[in-house]
């Protein structure tokens, strides 16, 4: 067994370890050793940009070369948590690419959660899920957080330059887009939609939003498999790029498969910076990661 599957097997329960942070704390954060000597030695594969015209009236390139924020990455001794607090946490470190989930609201509006679950929301119980947008705007994430809604995100990221963020939309995604859309037509600009089938693209691109990102996530074990497809629908769609499971990198032949696509490839969800160096060297552009 490779030592690059040995560090990904202990990355797999990506639940324990967020459980583990809930508990313990911000000190508890997934840290590498103080000395990181990646097993492997290569330089990280060079990547190119994507033509100008892609880049869209912001300016900004779709291609995304560092590391994406998992739900907004860690906030004190939180993650996942979708909050004001964690995006704010995450920009003020530094990151330009936030990775936040949608769900909507019992009344049909987009608000920033993972799922309805009383993880996340310990002050209602799961009969009472979804909750309506008043309930969920007068919530607190994990008892102490404060919740994002689209109005509320919107007014952040008018506040805040430079930050980009990937929408995690797995149910209701066309619905979720036309309300950002009908909204904050000028939000298509700073958000990059995730699409989970092929046949999601065009009309996601109709609404306006010049950046995608496919994700094998929902996609028939055997359809993560077919690189040849994956490769060349996203080359022939111009993606900002492909993401899957890290799990996959283990699968013979798969990453170089994909990169010789010419799209940027990003992996989930990775917190030990030595795997993190090691899948960099690999060749894939970014991962998505609760630490910065």
């Amino acid at each position: 067994m490779g030592r690059l599957k040995v560090k990904v097997l202990r990355i797999v329960g990506a639940a324990a370890l967020c459980a583990l942070l809930l508990l313990c704390g911000c000190s508890e954060k997934p840290q590498g050793p103080a000395e990181i000597t990646p097993s492997l030695t290569t330089e990280p594969v060079p990547q190119e940009t994507l033509p100008a015209e892609n880049a869209g009236e912001s300016g900004i390139s779709p291609f995304i070369d560092e590391n994406i924020i998992h739900g907004g990455g860690t906030v004190g001794k939180y993650v996942c948590s979708n909050s004001l607090e964690a995006v704010e946490a995450a920009a003020g470190s530094g990151c330009r690419f936030i990775e936040l989930d949608f769900c909507l609201t019992s009344d049909g509006e987009p608000v920033c959660i993972h799922d309805w679950n009383i993880r996340y929301l310990p002050e209602w119980a799961k009969e009472d899920f979804p909750l309506t947008l008043s309930d969920f705007g007068s919530s607190r994430i994990y008892g102490e957080l404060t919740p994002l809604t689209l109005h509320s995100l919107n007014e952040w990221l008018e506040d805040t330059d430079g930050v980009y963020i990937i929408l995690d939309c797995k149910d209701h995604l066309m619905e979720t887009l036309a309300i950002i859309v009908e909204r904050y037509p000028e939000l298509t600009e700073r958000l990059i939609p995730q699409i989970y089938a092929e046949d999601q693209l065009e009309p996601v691109r109709a609404l306006g939003f010049p950046r995608v990102i496919y994700t094998v996530y929902q996609l028939p074990w055997e359809d993560k498999l077919d690189t040849e497809q994956i490769a060349a629908f996203a080359k022939n769609n111009a993606l900002t790029g492909v993401t899957f499971p890290v799990e996959l990198t283990e699968q013979e032949g798969y990453v170089a498969a994909l990169l010789e696509s010419g799209i940027p490839l990003y992996v989930h969800t990775v917190n030990d910076p030595a795997v993190i160096q090691e899948l960099l060297n690999m060749g894939i552009t970014s991962v998505y990661t609760d630490c910065y």
